[in-house]
């Protein structure tokens, strides 16, 4: 499968928001968690992708269709 395929839907929700340019503070507004919570998903998604900035995790987004430019 894709790499994406084994995300859970937390983590897609705040890869989709990373990628669509908000920042953390805004995306646990609109998830209604806290701001270290939505770093610990970022952390983990990067981790899970082996992904290094979160400039790769918009362009692996991109690629995957979760969003438009």
């Amino acid at each position: 499968g894709t790499p994406l395929a084994g995300l859970t839907r937390r983590e897609r929700q705040v890869l989709i928001l990373l990628a669509k340019g908000f920042r953390l503070k805004e995306i646990a507004e609109r998830l209604e968690l806290s701001p270290r919570t939505v770093d610990s998903h970022r952390s983990s998604l990067m981790k899970r992708l082996d992904i290094h900035k979160t400039t790769d995790l918009v362009r692996l987004a991109l690629r995957a269709g979760l969003i438009r430019e």
